[in-house]
């Protein structure tokens, strides 16, 4: 598709390519300039090498991500990355990841939550613990997202798998209750505690808008039949009819066999626990990305979901045909509620495609 040397470089004409398609040209500066900032170190890669397999963002190891949820009312260009140079430290991630967040708030015009969202990140992710600097896969991931109707969200990404167990539930009740959102999170913990574990949390920041958040937990071996009835426990019983329907067409015969790795997450708004998602990683789930895109095409199809935009991401990422020997351009996907819809969320991983990566 292009003869750039760089998988930052890679990287950054493929969302440049992007840009009219979600109606962004206008502001192109800004989602450049947001690229750049967050991906300059973490990217700096040679295009056809082996990763250094620090991340944990892909199975592969490489340490980008493209976000794709349908359908959208509004389409927005979402990315999440690492931010440092690949062997930076824990300690040097998190203080640049402060820098990182003070120079988007500004960017996104949204300087008025600096000091606010500052206190908060050491809050619940001191740069001095002990734990914290010596957990596995990093501490902070930051990501963007972009929408030609809405102010750029900043979005931050928190591992929540250190220390002592106890104390990665209590700290995901304190980020519940920091969105106001205590009482519903209470249901949630007492339906998934023993059965899932804590995984991460993230909060989205943006101009003129209250903060959101979204809480992640995994899950490891779990039947599929035991998302389906946990939504139905946590207040969500539409949902999980429709999380069957979604596991019979993508996993098909194989929904007779517990699940690999998947995540399960709660979003977090106005105080309310609005919203379920389930996610499969993809590397464990399917065979190739020809086999998760003709399942996808599929589903798309029974869900009266227009399949477009889903094509036209994978045919950018990874130009004539996906390949057919493994599932590397998909990193997950999976299936989220909404108060009036239910969403397709599909991750990809850019470096995995024509040669890149492992």
């Amino acid at each position: 598709m292009d003869t750039v040397d760089s998988l930052y470089d890679h990287v950054r004409q493929q969302i440049t390519t992007l840009l009219p398609a979600y109606g962004l040209s206008p502001a192109t500066s800004i989602v450049v300039g947001a690229y750049e900032l967050l991906c300059k170190e973490s990217l700096a890669l040679p295009r056809v090498s082996a990763l250094p397999g620090r991340s944990r963002l892909n199975a592969d190891g490489s340490p980008f991500q493209f976000a794709l949820t349908l359908p959208h009312r509004v389409p927005a260009l979402q990315f999440l990355t690492e931010t440092g140079p690949p062997d930076a430290t824990t300690a040097a991630g998190l203080a640049g990841a402060h820098d990182k967040v003070r120079r988007l708030l500004t960017l996104f015009g949204a300087s008025d939550q600096v000091a606010q969202t500052t206190a908060w990140l050491e809050d619940v992710a001191p740069r001095r613990d002990v734990d914290l600097l010596g957990a596995e896969g990093g501490a902070i991931w930051l990501g963007a997202a972009f929408a030609a109707e809405n102010s750029p969200k900043l979005k931050i990404y928190l591992n929540a798998k250190w220390g002592q167990v106890a104390a990665r539930w209590s700290r995901i009740a304190s980020f519940a209750a920091h969105l106001d959102g205590a009482q519903g999170w209470k249901l949630i913990q007492k339906q998934a505690f023993g059965e899932l574990e804590p995984l991460g949390i993230a909060l989205v920041l943006g101009a003129g808008s209250a903060p959101t958040g979204r809480i992640y937990l995994s899950g490891y071996g779990k039947p599929t039949g035991y998302y389906e009835e946990l939504a139905g426990r946590c207040g969500w019983p539409t949902f999980g009819v429709q999380l069957r329907r979604y596991f019979r067409s993508m996993l098909r015969e194989d929904c007779r066999y517990p699940t690999r790795s998947a995540v399960c997450s709660f979003g977090i708004r106005g105080g309310v626990v609005v919203d379920m998602k389930v996610e499969l990683c993809a590397h464990c789930a399917f065979d190739s990305d020809v086999d998760v895109r003709d399942r996808s095409v599929s589903w798309l199809r029974e869900a009266g979901t227009e399949r477009s935009p889903y094509l036209e991401m994978l045919e950018l990422l990874t130009g004539e045909a996906a390949d057919s020997r493994a599932a590397g351009v998909h990193a997950y996907l999976g299936l989220g509620s909404q108060p009036d819809q239910q969403i397709t969320t599909f991750y990809f991983n850019p470096a995995a495609a024509g040669g890149l990566g492992v």
